[in-house]
């Protein structure tokens, strides 16, 4: 796993011009410019690293002093405890997960401040290569495209910049011998220390993390297939909504109708005499989606979030409970309606009493709001056969063939079949069979045709 924009912590690379490039990395600039269809502007600088001082560096090794310390065990509480309250976790320490990620599953990353590509190791073996190849796409985006980090769009921008990198990664895997394959799959593979830390992290805590890794490459794979690498450029100057990048063929289709109308970013706030941690900040159109399906049908999410508009969350602490005012807008009655239901069944499946409110007063986007508590006594969220991500890139993929099979299943009725898909228990069960026979693919077959027929009852079968 390869990472962008990591904080450069004790090495100083305020040197951002290099006299050439590393010659030992000549190919693989090469190979970056000709599969990207791109040209470096300058060459940038690349550092090899041992393993301690690459994972010293990607979690930073300051010593900070008391008061600071203080400071960080109580702001890494709070987000616990946030976690928490959106009943994703009950007792998971964020950071200490965040830290364990980084230790066992960064290989490289891509400094956009030193524009500077940092790896995990020293010897240039077929993975570092791969690795390399990862990074210097990373580089040459730099140069092309002003996607800056950190704002309201983030989630919506590394997904982007994920998945072009890794569809040229794959491309240069691909051109490697099966051996060399075979040593790049080794070195991605998990070792059993490797396994058994991360056993210890939630899931949801990964999915968070990682989801731009799938859902990248998801979305791209469906934007290069219909324009190639200037269909993928087009989409980094002027990048989908968070909807789109879930839902690839609604970003493409040329005739769906946009609504120009400018709202001001919705804004949640916290109840008089409470404790603020978080300001109203944007609250993300996936961060949402994880929230529900860590409890509810995938169906029955996704439903729940097609009407999105726009989202705000603050955090709060009240009697040393902390709470997440959470305010969503949708598009119109239906939507609110279908997304205070899953609120309310949310609330049932978490044990949690939260009841949602949905306010019409702001001129025809009507808000849903609802204030969820964190629980000590609250379980872990179960482990899911597709995590979000993961169910995202099959419904995209499912739709896609489905059209591209022009077997009579339009666009909604494959996103309400895909959807059903997830969760159903034949469906589940013939995804664990490694090698199809003729019997699993009528099985398969039967069912798709099975949920055609009930989704095509629905009067909304888009947003089942």
């Amino acid at each position: 796993m390869t990472a962008l924009g990591v904080a450069t912590g004790q090495i100083d690379f305020t040197q951002k011009e290099t006299v050439s490039w590393d010659p030992r990395i000549a190919d693989l600039v090469m190979f970056v410019e000709r599969e990207r269809g791109l040209t470096f502007e300058h060459p940038v600088r690349t550092t090899f690293l041992s393993d301690p001082d690459f994972v010293d560096l990607v979690q930073g090794s300051d010593a900070v002093d008391l008061v600071d310390q203080e400071a960080a065990e109580q702001a890494l509480a709070d987000e616990t405890a946030l976690y928490g309250s959106l009943g994703l976790t009950n007792d998971s320490d964020p950071a200490v997960d965040q830290d364990t990620m980084d230790e066992v599953l960064f290989l490289g990353f891509y400094d956009p401040q030193s524009d500077g590509i940092i790896v995990r190791g020293s010897e240039l073996t077929p993975d570092i290569r791969a690795v390399l190849v990862h990074e210097l796409t990373h580089a040459l985006q730099a140069q092309h495209f002003e996607l800056p980090l950190g704002g309201a769009d983030d989630f919506v921008i590394r997904s982007l910049l994920e998945g072009d990198s890794i569809r040229i990664e794959d491309r240069y895997v691909a051109t490697l011998s099966t051996t060399a394959q075979d040593q790049v799959a080794d070195a991605n593979e998990l070792d059993e220390v490797d396994a058994e830390q991360l056993a210890d992290v939630s899931w949801t805590v990964t999915e968070a993390r990682f989801a731009p890794y799938v859902l990248g490459p998801s979305f791209l794979a469906i934007v290069e297939a219909a324009g190639g690498n200037e269909a993928v450029n087009d989409a980094m100057r002027n990048p989908p909504t968070p909807v789109e990048l879930l839902d690839p063929l609604r970003y493409l289709d040329s005739t769906a109708e946009t609504d120009s109308t400018f709202l001001e970013p919705v804004q949640s706030s916290t109840p008089p005499g409470a404790e603020s941690i978080y300001l109203s900040s944007p609250f993300g159109l996936f961060e949402a989606v994880v929230m529900f399906d860590a409890w509810l049908p995938w169906y029955e999410t996704r439903r729940a979030l097609d009407g999105w508009d726009d989202a705000a969350i603050a955090v709060y602490r009240v009697d040393g409970v902390v709470c997440s005012a959470i305010t969503i807008r949708v598009n119109d009655g239906p939507s609110a309606a279908d997304l205070a239901l899953a609120v309310r069944d949310w609330s049932d499946a978490t044990g949690s009493t939260v009841q949602p409110k949905i306010d019409y007063s702001g001129g025809g986007r009507p808000e849903v709001s609802f204030t969820p508590c964190a629980d000590t006594d609250r379980e872990a969220p179960p482990l899911p056969t597709f995590t979000p991500s993961w169910a995202v890139d099959f419904e995209s993929s499912f739709v896609q063939d489905a059209l591209s099979a022009a077997i009579g299943i339009g666009p909604n009725i494959a996103r309400c079949v895909a959807r059903r898909l997830v969760d159903d228990e034949t469906f589940l069960e013939l995804i664990d069979i490694v090698e199809w026979t003729s019997d699993e693919d009528d099985l398969y077959a039967e069912r798709v045709e099975a949920l055609r027929v009930e989704c095509e009852r629905f009067s909304d079968p888009g947003a089942l």
